[in-house]
Formats: structure tokens, C-alpha cells, sequence
């Protein structure tokens, strides 16, 4: 139990900002399928359908996004260095493996 509880805080942590960003974005695109495309969601009920609307009416648009990128980016970034994203990556994988005990250093 407690390696499960461990792997899920080291997946969450896992996640860049860029990464971030690109989900909420992802997200907000799948809810507007969702709610109007009859056609590539056929068997999706009315309710579901509605539901999905009743989020979007409050789901932050790319104005909120940018905004946060601009007062957050290391929680928020629409995009990043491909050198900063690769070492970040690496520190956060290292970070995980030491509190996981376990040995993530490259020979």
C-alpha cells in the first residue's frame, strides 16, 4: 500500500509545466467534443452531454492560462526550453528515485 501511495506522489510530481498547461488545454477540448459532437461520441447521454457544458461555462480559457504561465511558470508554461525541460526532467527523476531509495544515478 504504502509503494502504491509512493508511486502516485512520484507520477503527480512528474509533471512539467508544459505538461501541465497542454492537459488543461487537452481537456478543455475533449469536454467541447464531448458536449456537441453527436457524431464521434454517439452513446454519451444528454446528461453527460449537459454536464460537460455546465464545466465549460467556468473552465479557464487561454487568457487565464497565459495569465498563469505569466505569474507561474514553473507551474504553468505554454511551452519550455527543450535543454531546461530535459535537465528539469532529470532532477525530478533522480528527486523521486532518492526518496524512493531507490539508486537513479547514470554510471
Amino acid at each position: 500500500m504504502l509503494k502504491k501511495r509512493r508511486l502516485g506522489a512520484a507520477r503527480e510530481s512528474m509533471t512539467l509545466a508544459d505538461e501541465r498547461y497542454r492537459s488543461v488545454v487537452w481537456a478543455e477540448r475533449f469536454l467541447r467534443e464531448l458536449a456537441t459532437d453527436r457524431t464521434k461520441y454517439p452513446r454519451v447521454p444528454a446528461a453527460v452531454r449537459k454536464e460537460a457544458v455546465s464545466i465549460l461555462r467556468h473552465y479557464p480559457s487561454k487568457w487565464d492560462l497565459d495569465r498563469c504561465a505569466a505569474r507561474s511558470p514553473d507551474v504553468f508554461a505554454e511551452s519550455m526550453d527543450p535543454l531546461y525541460k530535459m535537465v528539469l526532467s532529470k532532477q525530478l527523476q533522480d528527486d523521486i528515485a532518492a526518496d524512493m531509495g531507490l539508486d537513479n544515478t547514470a554510471k
